[in-house]
């Protein structure tokens, strides 16, 4: 997966991607990604999240759209890729929905004493114990 694959639909992440024999097993016995964002300020936004294939034809052709219209550096031409558009049998479109989000701003890197780091409130915060409600 490459950054330029990836986009952010408010809290709902999605990524356009080859869907490998390797990348397929992988999600169905583990279906969660981590997703890092690091800028030399130095910021460092963390986000891990369920991950699942989507198939509805309705929902790639949106997220497609989501894709190709923005111009750069935002929006990108997913054809050049896949040729064969959103309906092409080798664009995997992967949905993460977010059970944790985290940022961090370290004075140093590695941060001493540790990271000063913000999270979801524990209302929002989906955890392991409360995933599936």
């Amino acid at each position: 997966m490459t950054p330029a694959s990836t986009r952010w639909d408010g809290i709902v992440g999605w990524v356009w991607t080859r869907p490998t024999p390797l990348k397929r097993a992988h999600l169905r016995q583990h279906p969660f990604v981590s997703c890092t964002y690091w800028d030399p300020q130095p910021d460092l936004a963390v986000a891990e999240c369920d991950a699942r294939w989507e198939v509805d034809p309705t929902e790639r052709e949106r997220v497609w759209n989501l894709v190709a219209v923005p111009a750069l550096p935002l929006g990108w031409d997913p054809v050049t890729i896949f040729p064969g558009g959103p309906a092409d049998q080798k664009a995997g479109l992967l949905r993460l929905d977010p059970w944790r989000l985290s940022w961090y701003r370290p004075r140093t890197w590695p941060p001493v004493g540790g990271p000063r780091c913000g999270s979801l409130p524990e209302s929002t915060r989906r955890t392991s114990r409360n995933r599936d409600k």
